[in-house]
């Protein structure tokens, strides 16, 4: 870089112009030597924000299974009645005094960066139900000291009581309405995945009572607060979905159910920059949406509004050859033959003999026959499209049934 080739940029201006947070710095300069120049390359940047998301992903995990109710594996003893170490526990060990090590070599940060990472490797290969609390507690201890100590969480001390750094946890006054909103399509999840491909009025009726919610509250922000507003929404949105079939003539369909679902995990959320992650089991992660999240969303969004658009054009290629084909039509088959090519018909506008007055031969007649019979009945058919729509002053284009998707 050069400021006599105007491509110098200061860290103040980079922060200032938004185009690095002081933590995406600190880790890039982490990934390289102290005593080394570092170029910035996309591979580097693309590095740096692979490790700042594995930590931010490593942190609202292990911070989900400290405040689960689940129960953990018992750790097993050794011969002398001990418990044993654990594997990850023993993991941790190794990492600790590998990183030791890194430091006291000319302050490798670019290793201790990778020790880090293939910590959090070993504990994501885990098996869930083989974590223990003990375990988790521990490693998410020691890397929040580790980041604490290399400046990546503000001013927090490398003695801090907290878990993880900032960034992993949604706003305070969100937890509230969220979690109860995450909880509500939660169960109205399990529903429809039990009930396909309809869900029985009793179980939703069931479910918009349980979830209802409140009225009023003792805060006098509450019903303004946005995120409060999530959750009357959404649990207005099931209610009206349902609300249809409440004479129970009618079944509600599962996918309706899950489409609202997806609608609030998909968009309303993400637009407060929250979402929520499915699992295979157990409830929905509820976690701040990071950029890379954000970035598959919105090329998914892309995605469907490019299938959408062709499935429109094709929708309105199939519905203008209807159209053509209908007007095809227009022309009762009586008169479709009297023109200067034929110079004698039957009753029914079939020619029976040419221009110059020749009798039509048999062949002849036979083709002119079977044109007859076709457009008598497009004919027929482009009546009946008038008569639906009046005394024939409107016509409307004919729509033909759409191929069914998987």
């Amino acid at each position: 870089m050069s400021k006599s080739l105007k491509n110098f940029t200061t860290i103040r201006e980079a922060l200032d112009r938004g185009d690095w947070t002081p933590r995406k710095l600190r880790i890039l300069f982490l990934l390289g030597q102290w005593h080394d120049g570092i170029e910035i390359t996309k591979e580097i940047v693309s590095q740096s924000s692979s490790w700042e998301e594995k930590i931010s992903n490593f942190f609202i995990n292990a911070k989900d299974i400290l405040t689960s109710n689940d129960t953990t594996s018992i750790p097993s003893s050794n011969a002398n009645g001990a418990a044993a170490p654990s594997y990850l526990a023993t993991e941790l060990s190794k990492a600790e005094t590998e990183v030791y090590e890194a430091l006291c070599d000319s302050f490798d940060t670019p290793r201790v960066m990778r020790i880090i990472s293939s910590l959090i490797t070993e504990f994501n290969s885990t098996a869930q139900a083989s974590l223990q609390k003990s375990d988790t507690f521990a490693i998410a201890k020691w890397i929040t000291k580790m980041v604490n100590i290399f400046g990546l969480n503000g001013d927090a001390s490398p003695t801090s009581s907290d878990i993880g750094w900032s960034g992993v946890d949604i706003p305070e006054e969100a937890k509230l309405s969220i979690h109860a909103v995450s909880a509500f399509r939660d169960d109205l999840r399990i529903a429809a995945r039990d009930s396909k491909p309809d869900i029985p009025l009793q179980i939703l009726s069931s479910l918009l009572k349980k979830h209802t919610p409140p009225a009023s509250s003792t805060d006098s922000n509450i019903s303004k607060n946005r995120y409060f507003n999530v959750y009357t929404n959404f649990h207005e949105t099931i209610h009206n979905i349902v609300k249809p079939h409440f004479d129970g003539r009618t079944p509600i369909p599962a996918s309706d159910i899950l489409a609202a679902a997806d609608t609030l995990r998909n968009v309303t959320l993400p637009a407060l920059d929250i979402y929520l992650e499915d699992r295979e089991s157990g409830p929905a992660l509820v976690r701040p949406l990071t950029s890379e999240q954000r970035a598959a969303l919105e090329s998914k969004a892309r995605d469907q509004e490019a299938k959408r658009e062709k499935k429109a054009a094709v929708a309105k290629e199939r519905e203008e050859k209807a159209r053509k084909e209908l007007e095809k039509g227009r022309q009762a088959p009586l008169e479709m033959f009297k023109t200067a090519e034929w110079s004698g018909w039957d009753a029914e506008g079939i020619p029976t003999k040419d221009k110059e007055g020749k009798e039509v031969t048999k062949s002849s007649r036979k083709r002119l026959v079977k044109e007859w019979e076709r457009q008598k009945g497009l004919h027929e058919k482009w009546k009946k499209a008038q008569s639906a729509v009046g005394e024939g002053t409107v016509e409307l284009p004919v729509r033909t049934k759409e191929p069914e998707t998987s």
